[in-house]
């Protein structure tokens, strides 16, 4: 697992957000981290992954009631991508660990995200630069600070 030093978080402002989700191929250990904090921080928040059980398991800590795990949506396939991007406000793309992101992920979750006005990416420090331009490219299109 990627150790908090060696990863980048890019971020626009946030705005007043309501609602994040929180995809990418990377670590799902980090992509959970970033919903309970998103949910620690009032923000309704859901997770893709790909085995949701696995994923409930790993939703713990001294500090997050069994309440407080039913809040943080977890989903898995296209469907419930979908049904997570289309009223996110906010999105944190990880791509830490694993295989990291590429371009066209970002290209594509952005485009798949309408009320999103605000973007956060995940990585490694010094890998997945054409991630990140592309993010930055496709925020730059939409205006997204």
């Amino acid at each position: 697992m990627p150790s908090c030093s060696a990863i980048l978080f890019l971020a626009a402002s946030t705005q007043a957000l309501t609602k994040v989700a929180v995809l990418g191929p990377g670590d799902p250990w980090v992509s959970l981290n970033a919903a309970k904090t998103a949910h620690k921080q009032g923000l309704t928040s859901s997770v893709a992954c790909n085995k949701p059980a696995e994923a409930r398991k790993m939703l713990w800590g001294a500090d997050l009631s069994s309440e407080d795990e039913a809040k943080i949506k977890v989903v898995e396939g296209a469907e419930g991508i979908g049904e997570i991007l289309e009223d996110a406000e906010g999105l944190i793309i990880s791509g830490a660990g694993f295989a990291g992101l590429t371009g066209n992920y970002c290209e594509t979750v952005l485009r798949n995200a309408p009320a999103c006005t605000s973007v956060a990416i995940c990585v490694e420090a010094g890998k997945n630069a054409d991630a990140v331009d592309a993010a930055r490219k496709a925020c730059a299109d939409r205006q997204i600070p």
